[in-house]
C-alpha cells in the first residue's frame, strides 16, 4: 500500500488505534528511534510520549515502519472504524417528494455528489454548541441496494486544568461518526459520540436532500415485538404518578431477568423507558444491547468490525422500521402517534407554549385522524374533561357556552338575560373563576337563571358543562400542516374540512360547504386587484392613506354620493369598490343595505349578493370586547339573518383579533353565509388600483382626504356651536 493510501485510511481512526498498531508490530527500540527522527525529541518512555503525540505525527511514524503492511492497516481500519460503544439514533425520514425511491436517491448521490450536497448544507447550518466544530462529510459508501453511509468528522472540545499553571485550558479532539440514509425504509440513522451534534446533523440532511425528519420513539410494543424478554438483563421502570408507597423510578437487573419479568406485576402501571439485553451478533460474538425508547436509540457495549456492524445494524434497524411501516398500514393510530416523534415537530413546538398545549393539540389531531380513517364524525377524548381542555386550548379557540337542555334533549343556545341575544355567549376566566358573558352587551350570565330559546329552564352545575370550542384559523392551519406532513395519504384541506369540540368530544366535518371564509386571491372577479405588486416606497405612502380614510366624507348624502359615483376622487373607504364592482355609493347612515354591496361569483355560488361592513382604521386591535368589535358583531348578525345577503364582507383597515374572526366565521356557517375578507393588505391593493383607474397620484388622494377631514371637523364645530 502506498504511503498516502496508508495515511488516508489512518485518518479515519482514533489515535488509540494507531498507537496499538505501532505497539503490535514495531520493536520498542525501533519505535524510539523513529519517534526521535520525526519529532527531533528524546524520550525514555515511548508509551508516555506517544500518548501526547498528535495523529499526524503518529501516521508519519507508521509510514516509516515497514513492519506494518497494507493488510495490517486495512485490518486496523476495519477494526477501529467505529467507536468502542457504537450507537444508532433513529429518525423517521419524510421526503418532500413522495415519488422518490432509494434507487433514485442513490443515483443523485453518485460520484460523491452526496458528500458535496451535505458539506454545502453544513456551511448553511447554524451550530449552537461552542464545544463542537469543523463538521465535515469525508466519505460515502453504498451499503446495499437501498442504504448509503456517510462518514463524517468533527472536533470536540475538552476542558481541563493545566497542571503547571492551574489555569483553565481546552483542546479539540478529532472524532468520527457516520449516518445511514434509506429512503425506501424511511429511516435516517445517526451514530455520533456526542448527542449535541445530532440536531445539526438532522438539519444538514434535511436541507441537503429536501427531507424533514422526526425522532422515532421505540415504543414498548416495538420492544416486545422485536426483542426477546428471555434475553433481558436489566430494565428501568417509570411512573410519574406511582401508587402510594411505590417509587417513581426503579431499575431492576438480574442475570436471568428474562424469566423473572412476569414477577413484576406490582409495577404493571409503569413504563419501561430503557432496557438492556444480551445480543447475539453472529455465531461467535455476543455483546450487550441497550435500548433507549424515548431517544429512539439502540447501542452496543462491544466494539465490532465494520462488516459486523453494518450487517447487524441494518438487520436490527430494518426490523424496527418494518414494524413502523406495518403500523402505518393498520388502523392502530395510537401506536403510530407514540412512534413517529410528532411531539417534537418544529411547527408544533413554535406554535405551543407548554407541553400541556402540545399534548392536547396532538390528542385532537389523533381524534381527527381516527375519524378520517374510521369514517366517523366524532370521537371522545376520554383522557380529558372540559376544564382541562379549556386550560390547554383557550389561546387557540373561541369558547362558546351551549349547555344541555333536558326538555329539548339536546345541546342548545341560550338567550342573554340582559339583551336577549343568543348568538354569542362566551366562556372566559375572571378572577380565576369561569364566567359566561354576552359578546353583545358584555354582561355576565347568571347560571341560576338560564333559559334556552324555547323558554325551558336549563340547569348546570358548572360553566364547564356545555363548552363549544371553535378553533382559530391558526390552529386549523397547524392541524392541516401536521396532517399533511405525517399522514399525507389521509391529508387535510382547510377549504373543505372543519373541526370543532363540544365538551371533550371532537367533531369532524368533511363537506365542501364547510368553507366559509374566502381570501380575495381565491376569487377571479378580483384578479385585477390581487395580482398587483406594489413597490415598498409606494406601499408606505398608501399605508398613510389607509390610516386617515374614513367611512364617509364631508359631502355624504344621497345627492352627494350620487354625484361622487362618477367623480375621479377617493374620499371614503367605500369609493375604491366602485372601480372594480357594480357597487353604488350611498350615505353611511346605519340603516342602508350594507356599506358596500354588489354582485359576486364565488366557487359554486354564482351571482351572489355581497354586503360589506366597512370600518375605518383603528390603531387598536378589534376584539370581541371592544366597542368597534361589538358594533361589527351587531351589524354582522343583522346581515346574517337577512335572506337577501349571500356573502358578507369584512372591510376593515384595523387588525381584527383571531377570536373575533372565529366568532364571525361560526355565525356565518350557522346561517349559511360566506365571508370575504378585505383587511389592511387587501385594501391597500384596492386603493392602489383605484388611484391608477382615476389617473391620480398617492399625494393627490392623501391631500384630498386631509381636506375632507378638515371640512368634517369644521362642520362638527359649527353643529356643536
Amino acid at each position: 500500500m502506498a504511503t498516502n493510501q496508508k495515511s488516508a485510511k489512518l485518518l479515519h481512526i482514533q489515535r488509540k488505534a494507531i498507537r496499538g498498531l505501532l505497539y503490535s508490530y514495531v520493536e520498542e527500540r525501533d519505535l524510539i528511534n523513529r519517534y526521535r527522527q520525526i519529532t527531533k525529541q528524546e524520550t525514555s518512555n515511548i508509551q508516555e510520549a506517544l500518548m501526547r503525540t498528535d495523529k499526524a505525527t503518529l501516521i508519519k511514524i507508521v509510514n516509516k515502519s515497514p513492519e506494518i503492511t497494507s493488510e495490517d492497516v486495512d485490518n486496523c481500519f476495519e477494526e477501529y472504524r467505529y467507536s468502542s460503544r457504537p450507537n444508532f439514533q433513529l429518525f423517521l425520514l419524510h421526503p418532500i417528494d413522495l415519488t422518490i425511491t432509494s434507487k433514485k436517491f442513490l443515483s443523485t448521490c453518485d460520484k460523491d455528489k452526496g458528500i458535496q450536497k451535505l458539506n454545502k448544507a453544513i456551511t448553511e447550518t447554524a451550530f449552537s454548541n461552542d464545544n463542537l466544530q469543523e463538521l465535515k462529510i469525508i466519505e460515502q459508501t453504498i451499503l446495499d441496494a437501498e442504504t448509503i453511509e456517510f462518514s463524517f468528522s468533527h472536533q470536540e472540545r475538552y476542558n481541563y486544568i493545566d497542571p503547571e499553571t492551574e489555569d483553565s485550558a481546552s483542546i479539540f479532539e478529532l472524532k468520527y461518526g457516520f449516518l445511514w440514509v434509506n429512503v425506501n425504509k424511511r429511516f435516517l440513522s445517526i451514530s455520533v459520540s456526542s448527542d449535541s451534534l445530532t440536531g445539526a446533523l438532522v438539519s444538514t440532511v434535511n436541507k441537503a436532500f429536501d427531507f424533514f425528519s422526526t425522532s422515532i420513539n421505540i415504543t414498548e410494543k416495538i420492544v416486545k415485538s422485536i426483542f426477546s424478554d428471555e434475553s433481558m438483563k436489566r430494565t428501568s421502570l417509570y411512573n410519574p404518578n406511582p401508587p402510594e408507597g411505590y417509587p417513581e423510578k426503579i431499575s431492576v437487573s438480574d442475570a436471568n431477568m428474562g424469566g423473572k419479568v412476569k414477577h413484576l406485576k406490582n409495577y404493571e402501571g409503569y413504563s419501561a423507558p430503557s432496557s438492556v439485553y444480551q445480543e447475539k451478533i453472529d455465531d461467535e460474538n455476543f455483546t450487550t444491547l441497550g435500548v433507549n425508547c424515548s431517544k429512539g436509540k439502540i447501542y452496543l457495549t462491544k466494539q465490532l468490525r465494520a462488516t459486523q456492524m453494518r450487517s447487524w445494524g441494518l438487520w436490527r434497524i430494518n426490523q424496527i422500521m418494518s414494524y413502523i411501516q406495518g403500523v402505518y398500514q393498520t388502523d392502530d393510530v395510537d401506536t403510530l402517534f407514540e412512534t413517529i416523534g410528532i411531539e417534537s415537530d418544529n411547527d408544533l413546538m413554535i406554535f405551543s407554549a407548554t407541553k400541556e398545549e402540545r399534548t392536547t393539540i396532538l390528542a385532537v389531531l389523533k381524534a381527527i385522524i381516527k375519524c378520517k380513517k374510521q369514517k366517523i364524525n366524532n370521537y371522545k377524548l376520554l383522557e380529558y374533561n372540559t376544564e382541562s381542555l379549556f386550560k390547554s386550548l383557550k389561546k387557540h379557540t373561541t369558547t362558546l357556552f351551549q349547555p344541555y337542555c333536558e326538555e329539548c334533549n339536546n345541546y342548545t343556545e341560550l338567550a342573554c338575560n340582559t339583551c336577549g341575544h343568543s348568538e354569542i355567549l362566551q366562556l372566559k376566566i375572571k378572577s380565576q373563576q369561569p364566567v359566561v358573558y354576552c359578546a353583545f352587551c358584555n354582561e355576565q350570565m347568571d347560571y341560576k337563571n338560564l333559559e334556552c330559546l324555547e323558554g325551558h329552564k336549563v340547569k348546570v352545575g358548572s360553566w364547564f358543562e356545555g363548552v363549544l370550542f371553535k378553533p382559530l384559523s391558526t390552529l386549523i392551519e397547524l392541524i392541516e400542516k401536521l396532517t399533511n406532513k405525517y399522514f399525507k395519504q389521509i391529508g387535510f384541506n382547510t377549504s373543505e374540512e372543519y373541526v370543532y369540540l363540544h365538551n371533550n368530544e371532537v367533531y369532524y366535518l368533511n363537506t365542501v360547504e364547510s368553507k366559509v371564509i374566502y381570501n380575495i386571491t381565491e376569487i377571479d372577479q378580483f384578479k385585477t386587484i390581487w395580482e398587483r405588486t406594489i413597490p415598498e416606497d409606494r406601499k408606505e405612502k398608501l399605508k398613510e392613506i389607509l390610516k386617515i380614510i374614513k367611512e364617509k366624507c364631508s359631502k355624504h348624502s344621497n345627492d352627494g354620493c350620487r354625484a361622487c359615483q362618477d367623480e375621479k376622487s377617493i374620499n371614503c373607504i367605500m369609493k375604491p369598490f366602485v372601480t372594480f364592482t357594480d357597487h353604488k355609493l350611498h350615505p353611511h347612515q346605519g340603516h342602508e343595505f350594507g356599506d358596500v354591496s354588489f354582485n359576486l361569483d364565488l366557487p359554486g355560488l354564482k351571482s351572489a349578493v355581497f354586503v360589506g361592513i366597512a370600518k375605518s382604521y383603528d390603531k387598536k386591535t378589534v376584539t370581541v370586547g371592544s366597542d368597534l368589535g361589538r358594533d361589527m358583531l351587531e351589524q354582522f348578525v343583522s346581515k346574517c339573518v337577512d335572506e337577501r345577503t349571500h356573502v358578507l364582507g369584512l372591510i376593515c383597515a384595523a387588525n381584527i383579533d383571531q377570536g373575533l374572526i372565529a366568532l364571525l366565521q361560526d355565525l356565518a356557517r350557522r346561517y349559511g353565509k360566506k365571508v370575504v375578507m378585505w383587511t389592511h393588505d387587501e385594501l391597500l391593493l384596492a386603493i392602489d388600483y383605484s388611484i391608477e383607474v382615476y389617473n391620480l397620484t398617492v399625494d393627490n388622494v392623501k391631500n384630498s382626504i386631509e381636506i375632507e377631514l378638515a371640512n368634517m371637523k369644521g362642520k362638527g364645530k359649527k353643529k356643536a356651536g
